[in-house]
C-alpha cells in the first residue's frame, strides 16, 4: 500500500497538505489528533520516532501507525520520509561556504589595508 510520491503544489506547506489528505480519509479523533501534531510541528515530526511521536500526542505507537495508515501510507516511517522530502523542498538550500566568502573578502581587505599601511614595529 506504498503512496506515490507527488511533487508538493506549488506554495503548498506540510500543514496543508497533511490537513487536505486528512480531510480526505476518515480518522478517528486520536488519529486526527496525531495529524495535527504533525501539521504543527514537521520539523520535529520529519526526526521523531514512533514512541516520541505518540508520547507528544499522548496516545500509543498504533495510533502513530493507523493516522500514518489514514493518510495513505504504509505505516509511520513511511510517512516521516515524505515529510522529510517534503520539509526539504520548501527549504531553500544555502550553499556550504556562502559565510566563507564574505569573510574571506573581508580577510583579503584586511591584508591589503596592512601592506598599504603597515603598523609602526616598537623594538623596545
Amino acid at each position: 500500500m506504498s503512496r506515490i510520491r507527488t511533487a508538493p503544489e506549488p506554495h503548498s506547506t506540510i500543514s496543508t497538505w497533511l490537513m487536505n489528505a486528512a480531510s480526505k480519509s476518515k480518522q478517528g479523533p486520536k488519529q486526527l489528533l496525531v495529524i495535527q501534531v504533525l501539521a504543527a510541528k514537521p520539523e520535529y515530526s520529519s526526526k521523531a520516532s514512533l514512541q516520541d511521536l505518540a508520547l507528544l500526542c499522548g496516545t500509543d505507537p498504533a495510533t502513530v501507525t493507523r493516522a500514518a495508515r489514514t493518510l495513505g501510507f504504509d505505516g509511520w516511517a513511511a510517512l516521516r520520509s515524505e515529510i522529510k522530502v517534503r520539509l526539504h523542498s520548501e527549504t531553500p538550500e544555502k550553499p556550504l561556504c556562502s559565510g566563507l566568502s564574505i569573510e574571506a573578502g573581508a580577510l583579503e581587505g584586511c591584508l591589503r589595508r596592512r601592506q598599504t599601511h603597515p603598523r609602526p614595529r616598537h623594538d623596545h
